[in-house]
């Protein structure tokens, strides 16, 4: 068979992958409709490994791609806008973040790590060096280029709502999710890191208490929905959070205000 020939083949299977492609994803979209309805996780793990096993090795990673253009056509159903993660220092937003872009198959972007290589140093250094309100305006910069994307899941520093124009800027294409723990349970996530700069060499549980119900109302007023993470893996948090969105109505919903009840 000539060069020529193979290649009308090849297109041949492409064009036969393509429709089949096109009927899954009809599929994928009844299946999105399903999960909406009866509030099911969009990711399944154990699934897919199973899935895979009934696969040639060589196919896994072509496997793989399908299914997460799956997630993320689902997602794009069921949440048509950015997702955005708030809250303290230490409450899960980065961890939980990336992983709730993996279950939807979205891009994520980490404003500190990515102000951190903006930079050149680290938020820490930044603080020592320039000062804080230098920071915030490095920071909205950042956050207007990021309001501009679509369906993104978005990370933000613990004090990047405490400016207004931020939060106007990124809630006009996305909902909040507002995470939340006990001072205590930041304080041993904390213990080892040094990049919160608020917090300095004063980081106790009081301190962060006290630090936390100065934001309060501003966490509270820019919130859509709350997941607690104290006792949750970041799997658990990150189903946690898809399971919230499913029952947000609408967007003037708040969080609740026993959210700081203490």
């Amino acid at each position: 068979m000539s060069l020529e020939k193979l290649r009308q083949a090849v297109a041949e299977c492409n064009r036969g992958l393509t429709e089949l492609f096109q009927k899954r994803q009809s599929l994928v979209l009844e299946i999105a409709r399903y999960k909406k309805e009866k509030k099911l996780p969009i990711y399944d793990g154990e699934r897919e490994k199973e899935t895979l096993k009934s696969f040639p090795n060589e196919a896994h990673e072509f496997l793989r791609q399908i299914m997460r253009l799956s997630r993320k056509q689902q997602s794009e159903l069921l949440f048509p806008y950015n997702i955005i993660l708030t809250g303290f220092m230490g409450t899960g937003k980065t961890a939980v973040g990336a992983r709730l872009a993996f279950e939807l198959g979205r891009d994520f972007y980490d404003t500190d790590g990515l102000l951190e290589k903006r930079l050149g140093t680290t938020i820490a250094g930044y603080f020592q060096e320039k000062g804080e309100p230098a920071f915030r305006q490095r920071e909205k910069e950042l956050l207007r280029e990021i309001a501009k994307k679509e369906k993104v899941v978005i990370s933000l520093g613990g004090g990047a709502v405490l400016d207004g124009e931020n939060v106007t800027a990124l809630r006009a294409n996305g909902r909040f999710i507002l995470l939340k723990a006990a001072p205590e349970t930041i304080l041993a996530r904390l213990k080892s890191s040094d990049l919160r700069p608020l917090l300095g060499q004063e980081m106790t549980a009081e301190k962060i208490n006290e630090l936390q119900n100065k934001r309060r109302d501003i966490y509270l007023n820019c919130a859509d929905v709350v997941v607690e993470t104290d006792n949750l893996t970041i799997e658990e948090a990150a189903v946690e959070a898809i399971l919230a969105l499913y029952g947000l109505k609408e967007r003037g919903k708040q969080a609740d205000e026993t959210f700081y009840g203490r």
